[in-house]
């Protein structure tokens, strides 16, 4: 069909509107324009519509079933033969899509191409790119390196593992292959961008990192985690359980030992009961270690049937 866009972007937003519409406006001032803007939120209200009509952006709505549940709602309806999934709250520089998209075109073999991710607080280079980070780098130490998030002074272009869930893109057909993202990752869904990764790179595809298409990421997450959902133990052992999970389920690829894991996850849990003062959610998270290795030991029975 002519006038078809040839990349679909897809926000999987919580309604955070002030960064949420500071991401639309970069969105809007990119030189490369030949794409359409998917947002995906739990429930639409007034202002997310008037949001989209504003930025002209399709409007979808998950139910509350999760950030997999989204994305892959998001691939559903998406247009574009290149999908981008951006955090909401994420800033761009005006050619960053342009940048992104021409990395496809260097090898029909590149399933995948990331930026690297700034802390927007700081003006300094992300040291980690998530709790599975430190869990494959720190605890096992047995994982494939993230290249590009080693250095901070990385300037060329470089084949990683798996990229930054805060910004990366996907040819569509190649999402649709493997299924798109888990949905055993819900709540708190830490880990499930470095599955889907893998699961690309496992498919024969080659993910890249290009450092010059930097975003700006303005993550709250740990001060939420310490504030927020302090008094609510459930956050953390659904946390806990989808780190489990993804460990348990890529166990032979990331080098996992199951004692080493128990330990670290131990310490942390006693981390967050010191940092919340709240007792209860030590039990909660040491739950949800069990849990996740239960959920994933059944995933890969009922896939051995």
């Amino acid at each position: 069909m002519l006038n078809e866009p040839s990349v679909s972007i897809i926000v999987a937003t919580s309604s955070r509107y002030k960064r949420l519409e500071k991401l639309l406006y970069c969105l809007h001032n990119q030189t490369f324009q030949n794409f359409e803007i998917i947002l995906v939120c739990i429930k639409a209200d007034e202002a997310m519509r008037k949001m989209s009509l504003k930025y002209n952006a399709r409007l979808l709505e998950d139910e509350g079933k999760g950030l997999c549940h989204a994305r892959n709602l998001g691939i559903k309806e998406a247009k574009g033969k290149i999908v981008f999934f951006l955090d909401d709250d994420v800033t761009l520089g005006k050619n960053w899509v342009e940048m992104v998209v021409k990395n496809f075109d260097l090898d029909c073999h590149i399933g995948g191409v990331g930026g690297t991710p700034i802390s927007a607080k700081d003006n300094d280079t992300l040291s980690n790119v998530g709790i599975y980070d430190i869990i494959s780098d720190t605890v096992i130490n047995k994982s494939k390196r993230l290249v590009g998030w080693q250095s901070k002074n990385i300037v060329y272009k470089a084949k990683v593992d798996f990229l930054s869930g805060s910004n990366m893109a996907f040819r569509r057909d190649i999402l649709l292959k493997i299924g798109g993202s888990d949905e055993n990752f819900y709540g708190p869904s830490v880990g499930e961008d470095v599955d889907l990764c893998l699961r690309i790179s496992n498919a024969g595809y080659h993910l890249i990192l290009d450092p010059k298409a930097s975003v700006y990421h303005h993550s709250d997450c740990i001060q939420r985690w310490s504030t927020y959902h302090k008094n609510n133990p459930s956050f953390f052992s659904s946390l806990a359980d989808n780190q489990t999970y993804f460990c348990v389920k890529h166990q032979i690829a990331i080098g996992f030992k199951w004692f080493p894991y128990l330990l670290f996850r131990f310490l942390n849990a006693l981390f967050w009961m010191i940092k919340t003062r709240n007792p209860k959610i030590f039990f909660s998270y040491i739950r949800g270690i069990f849990k996740g290795r239960a959920r994933a030991n059944a995933q890969a029975s009922r896939k051995s049937i």
